[in-house]
């Protein structure tokens, strides 16, 4: 998507300020791989699979039905959606893990009947491609019920579907798998983008990774994203890209090789510090107008950034506490990878060096307004081509176990 057509859009993201397609390169991975082997039967399941109904069922069928297969997917940064497949496969949004290492994650099954099945379980990353903003996890879950993906949906443009999903109410409070009814609207086509589902249907922040359900309790798609300013207008990812990412994940024989968890741990380690380097930033362009503000009011700058300081206080306070997370321990972990080639490893290195420069521009202000603003743009226009320059590809290479 282009910076304009990101603008029309709100993520329903458990951190919105983060771009949700600015990704590590396909390079990040061994330099040669394998064509994942293709796997002949996607529902095959170890955990108790729902019968398909003949005829449609009421909405409240339905809930009864799938609500125990929908999952709370929790990070230490906020939380999502995520539904079981199959095989303890769980499916979300890439979106919703991708500021949380591995050890991080945790599902809950809050629909399930009995209360000692519900969780919390640890989860495995197996695949994710992050253009389609699709993930898959390995759950070791087998008395939860398994939602089924439709074998073949060909739209239509005003059929009734049921979302599921976990909105959150502000300070970590949610609705647990909250309802939504709408109906299937049309087929968008991003240009640089996927295809998505675009449904009129009420979903909000938290909704990220649900599914989208017809009237025999198949899915048909994932909700990913809603517009920002306009109620009612979501979007979802198709059931061609879950069918396809699920062949990937069952191609990894439902635990990732240890190329794709360098990958994904190093995706995480550059969306953090994607999400850092934004928030410092727009914390110094803050520094530099409340400095001018000061001056033509005839005050010094330091008047100014002391206001800038409270306005963006708890900003940074969440910032930081992003820096003491886990970040340190897992670059340092990635940095040894033999999975990750060198021009990766050296941009991922100065991605830091520039993070770490921002937070001492804004820590320890010093020199004159215009060398102050002058370090600030120069930091700016390293950290956007640092950007630019992973944001090419959005998935991991194939690979085969071996």
């Amino acid at each position: 998507m282009t910076s304009k057509q990101l603008a029309i859009f709100a993520a329903v993201i458990l951190v919105a300020a983060l771009p949700a397609y600015l990704v590590l390169s396909r390079t990040l991975g061994p330099k040669h791989y394998d064509d994942v082997p293709i796997v002949a039967d996607v529902g095959e399941t170890e955990n108790k699979k729902q019968p398909a109904p003949n005829q449609p069922l009421s909405t409240e069928e339905l809930a009864k039905q799938c609500k125990p297969s929908v999952a709370v997917v929790k990070g230490k940064f906020g939380h999502g959606s995520g539904f079981l497949l199959s095989s303890g496969v769980v499916c979300t949004n890439a979106h919703v893990i991708n500021l949380d290492f591995e050890e991080d994650i945790r599902l809950h099954f809050p629909s399930v009947q009995d209360k000692k099945h519900r969780g919390p379980y640890k989860a495995k990353f197996i695949w994710a491609d992050r253009k389609r903003d699709i993930a898959y996890l390995q759950v070791d879950c087998n008395e939860v019920p398994a939602l089924e993906l439709a074998e073949f949906y060909e739209f239509r443009s005003g059929q009734e579907v049921l979302a599921v999903g976990n909105p959150g109410l502000g300070d970590g409070a949610m609705l647990e798998n909250a309802l939504s009814r709408g109906m299937m609207s049309t087929i968008w086509k991003s240009p640089e983008g996927p295809t998505l589902y675009q449904l009129n249907i009420a979903v909000n922040p938290g909704n990220s990774g649900g599914p989208v359900i017809d009237s025999l309790g198949r899915v048909l798609g994932m909700i990913t994203a809603k517009t920002k300013d306009r109620e009612g207008i979501a979007f979802a990812v198709m059931l061609e890209d879950l069918r396809d990412g699920m062949l990937e994940a069952q191609g990894q024989s439902n635990e990732a090789t240890p190329d794709l968890v360098d990958w994904f741990k190093a995706n995480t380690v550059l969306s953090r510090m994607i999400y850092i380097g934004d928030l410092y930033l727009r914390a110094l362009e803050t520094y530099t107008k409340a400095m001018d503000t000061a001056m033509a009011r005839g005050l010094s700058p330091n008047e100014g950034l002391r206001a800038a300081e409270r306005e963006m206080a708890d900003d940074v306070k969440r910032v930081n506490r992003m820096f003491a997370e886990g970040l340190e321990i897992n670059y340092q972990s990635i940095s040894k990878s033999p999975f990750i080639v060198a021009t990766d490893m050296a941009n991922l290195r100065r991605m830091m060096e520039v993070c770490k420069e921002l937070r001492t521009l804004y820590d320890k202000p010093h020199g004159t307004v215009q060398s102050y603003r002058q370090r600030k743009d120069q930091l700016r226009k390293e950290f956007e081509s640092l950007v630019g320059y992973f944001s090419r590809h959005d998935k991991p290479p194939k690979s085969k176990k071996g």
